[in-house]
């Protein structure tokens, strides 16, 4: 007989008679043939007081053995083969595929939704079914698609490259267990003195539930018959155990970055540039996207463009590292209130802009949460629309801990650069440690208000963001390119599933800094920000004034102009903006009777600096090209210019522009981002830490639904029954 659940099954004894059987069974078996003790008897139910019965019990053990079997197999057996108990199977001996086999299949039109196509005998290749698309959340009108990869094509890449996982070796291992031969329970040897042979088939596998959990259903029918005669007395007994599946993540399989939204991001939603892994070093970094062609796996470690393999969780030593599958996304974390207050609201800070002029400002709103008491709230729960920190000093600050955790809801963009720095700290460190306050008790989520769209990606060149459509509207956008000193760290958990992260500096020689507002002759401070993943300004980043903190896009012909390396899709082409400025209080009208609104480009391919005039309409700021009411829309200043040179002088004084020397420094950052695009540049070294303690913390706050990673898969037993007994003469 055959026993391939044996030879598969890493637990099962090579030199046991009796195998899964219980051997108690046995021992009491052939002590009723030969009439022991009516002690012995009773001690097995009662049941010994024939052959038959004997035999009945035999058989049913046997059954359990078939599930005991299966479920160590597919539990603790090295490799992927813990993802069927995700799966549909029937199996070759089934009689009446009606009632033995599992419903749902699905025709041969939508083989590739799961569970697929029934194919008696053979399980399903898990990594070419999909789960149906509810909602058309990821396919969003790709072409080919029909959902999320149920399992994953490609093995972990890290240190060294992963590879394809070989499934059709496992299916073709697994051959046995589902084939029309029967597997017996122990070795049937010659001249055995055995006086009964116990044997089983397993019917079907019926899995309900999703990738999150669920029941799994195994037919099993057992077999006894005596060992004598050439018409042995048989029994056989089917019975049906439910297992329940639990979706597992272990600290190498969780999730500390997630990149990719929908099928249409692919290629373009992950950059990793000069990435290091610090910290505990174990965690993963997961690319949701769908690898159909299995060859491409080895591959896939180039394609996220990280320049130090080395500097990747060392996947061999099971440590995680790259993962390559679109699990998931937990819903929305929301905000966790310790103290359960009823009543409460949320603290509605709007927009805020932070330089070094008011982050030191206990009123400022750069301070605002430094209080314990959220300024009347207890929630932790704040509303941001816009939240800007530029130029060197300037510090928006949080303060949280266990008991006072926070939830940042933008509803706009996000930019620290050029010298900012967004501070978490604990209160017991108060604001004086940049970074010290735990991930997991400040979340930071991007609420977006256009539908999910392509707009925004990862530039393939150089890193960084990529305007994809510069002729419609983005998504709002993250862009954090400081964080501070060596020691610093930017701390915090986001969780903004169709917003691009970014690390950008872009290499020009020169960044704007705000201006005092209370220098003399300087009536306004306009600033150049990045919003969308566009060039845009500020008008006053000191104003009380909401709508003057507000970010006003720059277009040039009724397209937005990309914060991001020289591409085909940028207007401008080779011409970066460094600087917007306004004609300032007192100023006379400069002799080449240049416009009163402009911005400062400068030519990366040739270093030409120029002024071009810009003009206000529909709430939105656009490059004048020709003259306006009389005055020049352009001046040409000069190639390599020092901040020393008489143009910078000039435009400093009447346009009220600052300019200081672009500095590149790593960035640190201690926490989780589940984002759309992950865009960190080839400029920036990033380091980033993977720490268990972020992962458990994390959980306590928001449950196991926050425990999002590479997932495995594990069964228990939890309610099983007799389904049909017969016994032949």
């Amino acid at each position: 007989m055959r026993q391939s659940l044996n030879r598969l099954n890493p637990s099962s004894n090579d030199k046991s008679d009796e195998g899964f059987a219980l051997p108690q069974i046995l021992i009491l078996s052939i002590a009723l043939g030969v009439g022991i003790t009516a002690l012995l008897a009773s001690s097995i139910s009662r049941l010994t007081s024939s052959k038959i019965n004997s035999l009945e019990i035999n058989s049913r053990n046997a059954s359990y053995s078939a599930i005991t079997n299966l479920r160590a197999l597919l539990n603790n057996t090295k490799g992927p083969l813990y993802y069927y108990w995700l799966s549909k199977v029937c199996s070759d001996n089934a009689i009446d595929v009606n009632k033995e086999c599992p419903g749902g299949f699905m025709s041969p039109a939508n083989k590739e939704i799961w569970p697929g196509e029934r194919n008696n005998g053979r399980f399903p290749d898990l990594s070419k079914l999909f789960w149906t698309d509810s909602g058309n959340k990821f396919c969003q009108g790709s072409r080919g698609c029909v959902g999320r990869q149920v399992a994953p094509a490609c093995t972990y890449s890290g240190t060294s490259n992963g590879g394809r996982i070989a499934w059709n070796n496992y299916i073709n291992s697994l051959s046995g267990v589902i084939d029309n031969a029967e597997d017996s329970v122990g070795h049937n040897l010659a001249n055995s003195t055995r006086n009964q042979l116990q044997s089983f088939f397993i019917k079907s596998l019926d899995y309900v539930g999703t990738e999150q959990g669920g029941e799994t259903s195994i037919l099993a029918e057992g077999f006894s018959r005596t060992n004598s005669g050439s018409n042995p007395l048989a029994s056989n007994n089917k019975i049906r155990v439910n297992v329940g599946i639990s979706k597992l993540v272990s600290d190498a399989g969780f999730a500390f970055i997630s990149a990719g939204e929908n099928d249409l991001d692919r290629d373009s939603s992950l950059y990793l540039g000069k990435f290091l892994v610090d910290g505990d070093k174990t965690g993963s970094i997961i690319w949701r996207r769908n690898v159909k062609d299995p060859n491409e796996c080895v591959h896939l470690r180039a394609k996220t463009n990280v320049f130090n393999s080395g500097g990747l969780p060392a996947n061999s030593n099971s440590e995680g590292g790259l993962w390559f599958q679109p699990l998931l996304l937990p819903g929305d974390p929301g905000h966790t209130d310790p103290f359960n207050n009823p009543g409460t609201t949320p603290h509605k800070m709007g927009d805020v802009f932070c330089t070094r002029f008011n982050s030191t400002n206990p009123n400022s709103k750069c301070r605002d949460l430094t209080s314990i008491n959220r300024q009347g709230t207890r929630t932790g729960k704040v509303e941001i629309d816009n939240l800007f920190v530029k130029g060197e000093g300037a510090v928006f600050t949080v303060l949280t801990d266990d008991k006072n955790p926070v939830t940042l809801e933008v509803s706009g963009n996000i930019e620290i650069s050029n010298g900012g720095k967004f501070c978490h700290n604990d209160f017991r460190s108060g604001i004086n440690a940049c970074g010290t306050g735990n991930p997991s008790n400040l979340t930071i989520i991007i609420k977006q208000n256009n539908t999910p769209n392509q707009a925004i990606a990862c530039s393939n060149l150089n890193g960084g963001i990529n305007l994809t459509n510069t002729a419609s509207s983005a998504p709002n956008s993250f862009l954090m390119s400081h964080t501070g000193g060596n020691n610093e760290n930017f701390s915090a958990f986001v969780y903004s599933p169709d917003t691009t992260f970014t690390t950008t500096t872009l290499n020009l020689p020169y960044y704007q800094t705000p201006i005092d507002k209370k220098a003399p002759n300087f009536r306004t401070t306009r600033q150049l920000v990045v919003a969308e993943g566009a060039y845009a300004l500020v008008e006053d980043p000191s104003s009380v004034l909401d709508s003057d903190k507000e970010p006003i896009l720059i277009k040039y012909n009724n397209r937005t102009i990309p914060f991001s390396n020289t591409s085909h899709n940028n207007p401008l082409g080779d011409w970066k903006i460094i600087a917007a400025g306004e004609k300032q209080r007192g100023q006379r009208n400069h002799p080449s009777n240049i416009m009163d609104d402009v911005i400062l480009i400068y030519n990366t391919r040739f270093g030409h600096y120029s002024i071009y005039g810009i003009v206000k309409n529909n709430n939105v700021y656009n490059i004048a090209l020709n003259n306006v009411n009389g005055k020049s829309f352009f001046r040409y200043l000069g190639r390599n210019l020092s901040l020393n040179h008489q143009e910078m002088r000039w435009i400093n004084s009447y346009y009220g522009i600052d300019l200081k020397p672009t500095k590149i420094k790593p960035i640190n950052i201690d926490g989780i981002a589940w984002v759309k695009n992950l865009c960190l540049d080839n400029r920036n070294t990033v380091n980033w830490s993977f720490n268990k303690d972020t992962k458990e913390r994390l959980i306590e706050r928001y449950g196991q639904n926050m425990n999002f990673g590479v997932p495995y898969y594990r069964g228990k037993v939890i309610a099983s029954w007799d389904t049909l007994r017969d016994f032949d003469n």
